[in-house]
């Protein structure tokens, strides 16, 4: 198992869980209890988990996993929900889309199409977008949230206002 996929369940787990520990990580993962040491304490330099005595755990905030580990799962699933979604999209409309998986997939499904207007704050959408010159992009500013790629708070709430 690759270490991105490892720290990916390992993340997962602990998300849903509230904690974990190193043996049954290891026993999840299929991989040494060394391996997930060292795995949990690269996750929790980079501020993902924090590492407990024998696991971890989420910490005092709930965890929110980050978009690029999100991503991947249930892949199928998102991707036939952007098909329906685009199929209520009708031609020349605006059409606002925040952060998120799902949403992500839908941008690329309505880029495919052409023809209409996205408003995002999301900033892995208008980079999916902007090398699409058939869609009008419209990018709201803001504080930037390293979980979801949004853009959030007073800037972004006023323009989205203004607009």
């Amino acid at each position: 198992m690759l270490k991105a996929d490892r720290s990916a369940r390992i993340l997962a787990h602990v998300t849903e869980a509230g904690s974990a520990d190193v043996h049954a990580l290891a026993g999840l993962l299929g991989v040494s209890t060394a391996t997930v040491r060292r795995d949990l304490q690269e996750l929790h330099e980079q501020g993902l988990l924090h590492r407990t005595r024998g696991g971890a755990v989420t910490g005092p905030v709930n965890l929110e996993l980050p978009l690029r580990h999100r991503s991947e799962k249930q892949r199928e699933e998102k991707r036939r929900i952007a098909q329906a979604a685009a199929e209520l999209v009708p031609d020349g409309a605006v059409v606002g889309l925040s952060g998120g998986t799902t949403t992500s997939e839908l941008a690329r499904v309505l880029a495919e199409r052409g023809g209409i207007t996205v408003v995002t704050n999301a900033v892995n959408v208008a980079a999916d977008l902007i090398v699409r010159p058939e869609v009008r992009l419209v990018v709201i500013g803001g504080i930037a949230r390293t979980a979801s790629y949004e853009l959030v708070g007073p800037a972004a709430d006023l323009m989205l206002s203004r607009y």
